[in-house]
């Protein structure tokens, strides 16, 4: 088995939120540097994910590849939002809260969605203050009307770090920033627009998806083709 899938592997079956290079490297067996250096490509590919704890990153498997079991149909037992048809965790409840109860209601395990996992992440890693703060909420797999209740609350944090964006990036993120403002825009209106002004280029389709899935952009439907709004 290579590094990779043992990687996932170790992902797959921990009865933690999430693990750090270093907790990887524990259960592998090899230096923190190994872990690093296939870690960040995994992350790339979409075959992990990876969450910023305090200094480090932590590193879980993505919620749409979790085994069946670890996936109930339910809502989430923080917030009370949805999770049918979204994204949610199953956090073992014995594994991280005492509770000296022997009531057989008590449910053995919480059912969270995506933003209260990262919540959850952040406790477990004694890093309170990234609670409530979402970066990415608009890569997140969460209902529409949790995703704007998120953004028009002042007091949660929900807009991406721009420094983290190599040049390319930037600049394809400007672009719609400027020309879609709050309403968005589709690619065959940059294309138009492209044709006009010859200082507008045309983004790549695999450059918006990227940005897409780490929370730059977000899409809406407008009326049969799709808008991409730069996440603010």
């Amino acid at each position: 088995m290579g590094k990779k899938a043992q990687i996932s592997s170790v992902l797959r079956n921990t009865n933690k939120p999430a693990l750090s290079a270093q907790d990887l490297a524990n259960e592998l067996d090899v230096s923190v540097n190994t872990i690093n250096n296939h870690v960040s490509e995994m992350v790339e590919n979409g075959r992990i994910e990876t969450a910023q704890i305090g200094n480090a990153a932590a590193y879980y498997i993505p919620f749409d590849d979790l085994p069946p079991h670890k996936k109930p149909e339910h809502t989430c037992h923080k917030c009370g939002h949805t999770t049918d048809g979204y994204d949610f965790a199953k956090v073992e409840y014995d594994t991280y809260f005492e509770d000296g109860s022997t009531e057989e209601s008590i449910a053995d395990f919480y059912i969270l969605c995506r933003p209260c996992y990262s919540d959850f992440v952040s406790w477990a890693y004694g890093d309170i203050g990234s609670m409530q703060e979402y970066p990415r909420v608009h890569s997140y797999d969460i209902s529409e009307k949790q995703l704007f209740e998120l953004r028009d609350d002042p007091d949660v944090p929900t807009t991406p770090d721009l420094a983290s964006l190599d040049d390319d990036r930037r600049e394809v993120y400007d672009l719609i920033a400027e020309l879609g403002g709050d309403e968005g825009i589709t690619l065959r209106e940059i294309q138009s627009r492209a044709d006009e002004h010859q200082e507008i280029f045309v983004p790549k389709k695999s450059t918006l998806r990227k940005l897409s899935e780490q929370g730059y952009l977000y899409k809406t439907l407008g009326g049969v083709s799709m808008k991409y709004i730069a996440a603010k």
